[in-house]
Parts: C-alpha cells; sequence; structure tokens
C-alpha cells in the first residue's frame, strides 16, 4: 500500500490543531508555561496526577518563579480569570513526598478564584494519571510532565547540575516529553476537564467565552512567541481513558495496536514502563514478521525504588524475554540513555517519558505508560499527530525522532539524520553514533530467574481492571508458594525480617524495667487489649504492645494476645476512619501520612499488607488512613492479617530470646542474642535505604 494511501487509526476520530509543537523535557515545558499562564484570560485548567505550589517553572532569576506565585498574581491582576485544579485524590495513601492539602491551600485558597479540589471517581486501586493544562480552550499542553517536583531538567542531562534541586534536595538526571497544542483540540481538552470537574465535584462549568474581553489584551489567547510551532494546521487524535471499567477503557490501548500494526520501517518507544501484555503480542507479531519494521526501545535503566524494581522491572523482564526470542531477523534494539559523570562514571538518565513515533506518520505523546493499568485501569490521556496525508508534518515528526535519539546520543540532530539515511537503519544509526559522553547503553537491568518465579501474576501487580478479593486470592500469590512449601517459608521469612526492624529500638535494661513494671499489675492481657482500643486515639506504637505481650504472658499466649489486640485495634480504627471521612482524617494527620512509603500503601489486600509489613506509621494512623480511603473491608482484614502477623512472631522470637538471655544469662545466651539483634540491626538498615528510594509513576 503506497504510504499516503495508508489506513492509519480507522477507529478513532480525528481533531485539528492550528499549531502543535513538542517539548522535550521539563525545562522547556515549564518555561514556556510560565509565559502562558501570566497571560490567560478567562480560564486555566490543571489536572495532574501530582501537583506543588512551589515547583519554580523559571530558573533563570525572573519572578515571579514558582507554580503558586504566578497563578496567584496572575488571577489578582486579571479579575476575569478562574482558575481550577483537579488532581487525583490518592485518599490519603499514597502521600510520600507529595504536597499535603492543607499547604497547598494556605498558598491558594484565600483567592475566591482558585479553586482546588480531589478527583476519587475512580475503581479501588486506580489512579487518576492524566497530565494536561488547558488555557481558555484555545491552547493546552499534554504529556508526562507533573508540575511538581524533581521533574525539571535540560536537554543535556547534565550529570551535576545545580539547577537541578528542589528545596534541599538534589535529583538525577530526568528526561519527559510535553506537547502543545492550539485550536479545535485544545477546546476538547477543555471539554474533557470540566467533564472530570463534574463528575469529582458534581458541580457544572461553563465553557470561557472569549471575544469580549474587557481586560486588555487580545480576546484569545495566542501562539507564545517563545515556542516554534513545529507543525501547522495538523491532524491529531486525542486517546483517553476516564478510569472507569465501563466508560472509554479501550481508547488507549486501541490506539496502540493500531498505531503498532500499522508500522512499516520504525517503531520508536521511550517509556517508563514495559510490561502491558497486549502492546507485548502486538511487539511480538511485528518482530516475528519476515519484512517487519525494527523496533528501538529507549527505557531507564532500572524502575525508581526498589518496590517497583521488584515488581515491574520483573515483569518488563519477562516481556523483553519473550521479545528477545520473536527477534528472529534482528530487528529489535533495547536501550537505556546515559550522561557521564567528572569522574566518567556513567549515571543513568531516567526515562519518563511516554513516546512512541510509528515511521514518520505519527508521532504520540501523553501520560500513558506501555503498562496493563494504562490500558484502562487509570485514566490516561495521550495525543497522536497524524502526518499520513500532509508532507510538512511527517517531516516534523521524523525531526522530533531524530532529535530525541540526538539528544540521548550526544550528537546533533542534523547528523543522526544523515546516519539513518545512509544507514536505513535506526539500530545501526544508534550503533554507529553511540559511545559518547551521552549516549544509549545496550540493554536494561534484567531481574533474576528466581525473582521472576516469585513475582505474582500481572492481574495483581499491574491489573488491567479492578480486582476483587476473591481474585486476589486465587491469582495474587505466587505460583510457587502455592505448590513448594520452601518457597512459601521464604516469602514468610523475608515479611517478617522486614517488619522486625522496630524491634530494635529496644534494649536490654529497658526490657528488664518493662518486665518488672508489667507483672505487678493484674490481668496484664485484659489490661493490654484495653492498651490496643486506647491507642484507636492515641498514636501509640503498636511494638511496644506486642512486646508487652510477650514478656508477661509468654511466647504462646502473648503472641495470640498481640494478634487480637492487633485485629481489635484495626478494626475499630479503620470505622473510625470510615466515620470521621477523607477531609476530618488529613488535617488531623497530616504529617504522620508523609512516613507512608509512596508506593507501598497502593488500596487493596496486597497494599496494606506491606504497609502493615514496614514499620513505618503507628497503627492506628494506618487504620484511619484505610477507613477513610475507601478501602473494603475485606482487603483490609485480609491485608492486616497477611501484613502483621509475621512482625508477630518476629517479634515474639526475638523478645523470647531476649528474655531468656537476661534470666539465664551466660556467654551462649548472650552471643545468640547479639547475634538476632545484629542481624535485625542490619535489616533494618537495608530497609531504610530501600524505602528511601524515589519512586515515580
Amino acid at each position: 500500500m503506497p504510504e499516503s494511501k495508508r489506513s492509519l487509526l480507522p477507529h478513532s476520530r480525528r481533531l485539528h490543531a492550528d499549531r502543535a509543537a513538542f517539548l522535550v523535557d521539563a525545562d522547556s515545558y515549564y518555561t514556556v508555561l510560565a509565559d502562558v499562564l501570566e497571560r490567560a484570560q478567562r480560564s486555566v485548567f490543571i489536572v495532574g496526577w501530582d501537583l506543588h505550589t512551589e515547583v519554580r517553572l523559571r530558573r533563570d532569576g525572573r519572578q515571579p518563579d514558582s507554580l503558586g506565585a504566578i497563578l496567584l498574581e496572575t488571577v489578582r491582576r486579571n479579575r476575569n480569570l478562574t482558575v481550577h485544579l483537579l488532581l487525583w485524590d490518592y485518599a490519603l495513601i499514597y502521600v510520600f513526598e507529595r504536597q499535603p492539602l492543607p499547604l497547598m491551600s494556605f498558598v491558594w485558597l484565600s483567592h475566591p478564584r482558585i479553586q482546588i479540589r480531589h478527583d476519587a471517581t475512580l475503581p479501588t486501586g486506580a489512579s487518576h494519571h492524566q497530565k494536561f493544562v488547558v488555557v481558555d480552550d484555545s491552547l493546552a499542553f499534554i504529556g508526562g510532565i507533573d508540575l511538581t517536583l524533581n521533574r525539571w531538567d535540560t536537554r543535556e542531562h547534565l550529570a551535576n547540575d545545580g539547577r537541578r534541586s528542589d528545596g534541599n534536595r538534589s535529583y538525577g538526571p530526568f528526561h519527559d516529553v510535553q506537547a502543545a497544542v492550539a485550536g479545535e483540540v485544545a477546546a476538547h481538552l477543555g471539554q474533557l476537564a470540566r467533564h472530570r470537574w463534574k463528575r469529582a465535584t458534581g458541580t457544572t462549568l461553563p465553557a470561557p467565552e472569549l471575544g469580549a474581553v474587557e481586560s486588555p489584551g487580545p480576546p484569545k489567547l495566542v501562539w507564545p512567541d517563545s515556542l516554534d510551532p513545529a507543525l501547522a494546521d495538523v491532524e491529531v487524535v486525542l486517546a483517553s481513558t476516564t478510569g472507569s471499567p465501563t466508560a472509554g477503557s479501550t481508547d488507549i490501548e486501541l490506539t496502540y495496536l493500531e498505531a503498532i500494526s500499522s508500522a512499516r520501517r520504525f517503531i520508536y518507544v521511550e517509556n517508563q514502563y514495559l510490561t502491558s501484555a497486549a502492546i507485548g503480542e502486538a511487539l511480538e507479531a511485528s518482530l516475528s514478521r519476515p519484512r517487519g519494521p525494527e523496533i528501538v526501545l529507549v527505557l531507564p535503566r532500572d524502575a525508581s525504588g526498589w518496590l517497583e524494581q521488584s515488581t515491574m522491572d520483573v515483569l518488563r523482564t519477562r516481556l523483553l524475554r519473550c521479545l528477545e526470542r520473536a527477534d528472529a531477523h534482528g530487528r529489535l534494539g533495547v536501550y537505556h540513555p546515559v550522561t557521564g559523570s567528572a569522574s566518567g562514571a556513567s549515571i543513568p538518565i531516567y526515562v519518563h517519558a511516554k513516546v512512541l513515533v510509528i515511521d514518520d506518520v505519527v508521532a504520540r505523546v501523553g501520560s500513558s505508560n506501555l503498562s496493563n493499568r494504562s490500558m484502562g485501569f487509570d485514566s490516561e490521556c495521550d495525543l497522536l499527530v497524524v502526518g499520513d496525508t500532509n508532507p510538512d508534518a511527517r517531516r516534523a515528526i521524523a525531526t522530533f525522532r531524530d532529535s530525541l535519539i540526538a539528544e540521548h546520543l550526544g550528537q546533533d540532530v542534523a547528523e543522526v539524520t544523515r546516519c539513518l539515511e545512509a544507514t536505513g537503519s535506526l539500530i545501526r544509526a544508534i550503533e554507529r553514533l553511540r559511545g559518547g559522553h551521552r549516549t544509549l547503553l545496550p540493554g536494561v537491568t534484567m531481574a533474576a530467574d528466581w525473582m521472576l518465579d516469585a513475582l505474582p501474576d500481572r492481574t495483581i501487580v499491574d491489573p488491567e481492571r479492578p480486582l476483587e478479593l476473591a481474585t486476589w486470592i486465587e491469582e495474587g500469590l505466587p505460583k510457587a508458594v502455592r505448590s513448594e512449601a520452601e518457597v512459601n517459608l521464604k516469602i514468610i521469612a523475608s515479611l517478617a525480617a522486614l517488619g522486625a526492624a522496630a524491634v530494635c529500638s529496644f534494649h536490654a535494661s529497658g526490657v528488664a524495667d518493662l518486665v518488672n513494671a508489667l507483672e505487678l499489675l493484674p490481668e496484664v492481657s485484659v489490661v493490654l487489649l484495653v492498651g490496643y482500643c486506647v491507642a484507636v486515639v492515641v498514636p501509640v506504637p503498636a511494638t511496644l504492645l506486642h512486646v508487652a505481650a510477650v514478656l508477661v504472658d509468654g511466647p504462646l499466649v502473648g503472641l495470640a494476645v498481640a494478634t487480637l489486640g492487633s485485629a481489635l485495634n484495626a478494626t475499630l480504627t479503620f470505622f473510625a476512619g470510615r466515620r470521621l471521612g477523607r477531609d476530618t482524617v488529613r488535617r488531623w494527620a497530616g504529617k504522620n501520612l508523609n512516613r507512608v512509603a509512596r508506593r507501598l500503601a497502593k488500596r487493596g489486600a496486597l497494599g496494606v499488607a506491606v504497609v502493615r509489613a514496614l514499620p513505618i506509621t503507628p497503627f492506628s494512623i494506618e487504620g484511619l488512613v484505610a477507613g477513610a480511603s475507601g478501602v473494603r473491608v475485606g482487603d483490609y482484614i485480609l491485608g492486616t492479617v497477611l501484613g502483621a502477623f509475621p512482625n508477630l512472631v518476629v517479634a515474639t522470637v526475638t523478645v523470647s530470646l531476649l528474655r531468656l538471655a537476661l534470666e539465664t544469662p551466660s556467654v551462649y545466651t548472650a552471643a545468640f542474642a547479639a547475634l538476632a539483634f545484629g542481624a535485625l540491626a542490619g535489616a533494618a538498615v537495608l530497609l531504610a535505604r530501600r524505602v528511601n528510594g524515589r519512586n515515580r509513576p
């Protein structure tokens, strides 16, 4: 079929964009966005996964520089302007390193024309992952870049860039992409924003009326002078999901599959994840064709944070191995970008972009990862520029792809284009040009075989749809755990080792004093159970109560008392949180919630189990959070048992060993107790380092 007659995205509605441009890396995006926000006439809509008022959009000394200051000054200056910010309601569980709502509100809520709302209209476990900004329904930005901390970087990706810091924290090189569009497509994004606002709040917002603006300036926002439009009068497609399991949940996946199947020469991908079963099958089919396209995948070397490295990287390894087996014709190239440091070491550049370029006819930029949950579980929004009938658009799409490769290789765009034309191959061009200070290295970190066998099915880790409790029980545990007792014991031991870190805070004299004091109390077991109930309103560390139960009642009875007390506390705090509601719990427990590590507390039984297994916050806080955030009762009870019981067992064994050493002092008992506590201390240090790993969705 001639290139001009190709059938691209036949099931998608095409829209018109007066102008469009690709903004590579947050430095390009933030600078332009700051200028556009200051010129807004009627309406600003910001829809995001995360947002921080103090993110600096400008880093060149111009003021105001932060998102909060820019918006506040603009609405004060323009009395016709309203600003609406709609964020995913991470429901008090996903709060690590996020800005608490009270602090955000302090900056903005004093102004009546700036409104902030959280959107919780999602199935359990899903997230609102869309990231777009619409100004006056005439200009919009869409892509993968959140208006939050730790995203800013330049296209140079310097190893040590002092500007790549938010507050007192610096971070590594970070790569992402956003697109700017004007015209009909921007108006459609405005409609999407108002639709989500109504679903989240029940309030209908009118479209901005342009053309009769009383304030000075043009009645309609014009394209910013600081941004060179790469395309004009071009056809585009908006692919989106609402996050609902029934409404619009196939658009994201369908457009991916249609685009991949239409490829003739090249499929170029940049993405944070690669775990989608449907995308994997489509790429396998493409590689299996005798004369199919080359496929170049630019991925992060590792996921950010130990939990995702133990889950999403494992799923990625499974998929990549399938692609390698299907690559009978040598058309697959997998790379990760790095930049050189002063010491000569290669520093990985984290790839957060969500980009797909098919030949020179489709360029996709958006929020969707190549993961199962992005195909219809989470809410996503992508822009596809289509150039099948527009020669100028095709040239712009090819230049966009070549510029991304040039950025990763530290080369000029013209050099990449010349090499591509000379070799006729993306892979051969990359291999010929790579190897400099900033370059692409082949491959990514692959998970070990034992991790591939131990990880639960992707249905749990990376779901395509909402999960029921029965599904989790049936499919959530690793197959090896269901069939081999030895692996089962290893998994339980691993969870126990994580939770035991809290016990390390007790030294021998403290335990002895505690034993003497508690043995004087009558009916200590009843008193301890009452203590678990009191902990509903007083955030007492659960470890104190567990240790007391074991010391006074002995190992077996103490373990039973601790288990019953934990269940009692969990149930009471859960229903208290449900009764109080999300906003009340958020205000009451804001600082404590920041201790919950991001990605360790997804909704569902597995997420609850992980939080219960880690010594991050008092049990009472966790129970209130779970109740207020809509976690199902069944998931919460199952997760509490799975997560807390191994910790109780470890606490029982450890405290019993310590008591033995105190009551029967000898070289052997002292050495045994010291060895046990040394192992636990080491586990605590390792856990602290891993929990501090960053995690970017």
